[in-house]
This record gives C-alpha cells, sequence and structure tokens, in this order.
C-alpha cells in the first residue's frame, strides 16, 4: 500500500538516516561496528572508538554528512549510539509523535496530544492500520516488526492507553 508522505513521515524517515550516517561514519573508522542497524544503535560509540583522536574525527565526520554539531564530549559521554544522536539531535519518539499526530489530523500542542487516550484519537480500524502504514513506511523493519504492530493495535483500543505509551512502545528498540 503506497502511503501519502506528511512532513512528519519526512522527518521520521531522516531520524532513520542519520542513524545510519552514524554507523557508515563508525564503520569507516572501526571495524567493530555493527552491521545492523538495531546492533549498532545499542554499541557504546567510546568502546567502539576508545582514543581521542578517532572520536574527534568520528565527531567530524558525523557533522560534515548530517550538518548536525557533535559537542566535543558527546561521543565520550553516550552510553549507545542511539544516545548520541539523541544528544545531537533529537531522540525517535520526538518524530514518531509527529507521525502520530499527522495521522491523526489532531492540531493540539504535543504535550497536549500525547496526554489523550489513543482509543478516543484512533476510533476507527482504517485510522490504526493508516496509522501502521505510515510507521511501516517511516521505520526501519527493526523498530517496528510484526510482532510490535501487533502490540501497537492492541494499545491503540485499550481505552486506559495514552498517546503518549504508544509513542514509547514504538520508538523503543
Amino acid at each position: 500500500m503506497s502511503v501519502p508522505m506528511s512532513v512528519s513521515d519526512e522527518k521520521l524517515i531522516n531520524w532513520f538516516d542519520n542513524l545510519k550516517i552514524l554507523r557508515d561514519d563508525a564503520a569507516t573508522l572501526s571495524l567493530d561496528t555493527a552491521d545492523a542497524l538495531e546492533q549498532f544503535a545499542r554499541q557504546k560509540p567510546s568502546t567502539l572508538l576508545p582514543d581521542q583522536p578517532h572520536q574527534d574525527q568520528y565527531a567530524q565526520l558525523i557533522t560534515r554528512d548530517t550538518q548536525l554539531i557533535v559537542a566535543p564530549n558527546a561521543i565520550a559521554a553516550a552510553n549507545t549510539s542511539l544516545d548520541l544522536l539523541a544528544a545531537i539531535y533529537f531522540p525517535a519518539d520526538t518524530f514518531v509523535i509527529g507521525v502520530f499526530q499527522s495521522v491523526a489530523g489532531d492540531t493540539s500542542l504535543p504535550f497536549q496530544f500525547r496526554a489523550k487516550l489513543t482509543s478516543q484519537v484512533y476510533t476507527t480500524d482504517a485510522q490504526r492500520a493508516d496509522l501502521v502504514a505510515h510507521l511501516q513506511a517511516d521505520m526501519h523493519p527493526a523498530w517496528f516488526p510484526a510482532v510490535k504492530q501487533q502490540k501497537l493495535l492492541a494499545k491503540l483500543v485499550d481505552p486506559t492507553a495514552t498517546v503518549l505509551q504508544c509513542v514509547t512502545l514504538v520508538a523503543a528498540l
């Protein structure tokens, strides 16, 4: 199924593109860099690049390839590559909630939207299927496998589940 792209979709796709760039740049400097994006996301950058010259070079590569500014201590301070991306850009949930809100057609402020009950926001099977289709199109398959899709669909109809709970589920690796 073809899903029309929104700005929110493009931003989430871009987040994954940035993570891929971080992985590719790390692989340029370290043979221990995992090929699988979900494995790389869990790797500690300072373990991959233990000395300062390599960390400095990694920071330069990231800035060159993403236009994101890497603070001098960001690589050493990050517990995972996901943490590094969150420190220099934003965490994934920032963009996941944008897709949730775009699909819902909700114009409230994000902090208001995330508190809403999903069963009141996504009231039809078609809305829920549309949300899943957007997330499938936007996210790396390891982040949104079939098992997680089924968990999301169950949460979307749970009368006590909030948008924030669903976003947290989707954004987590």
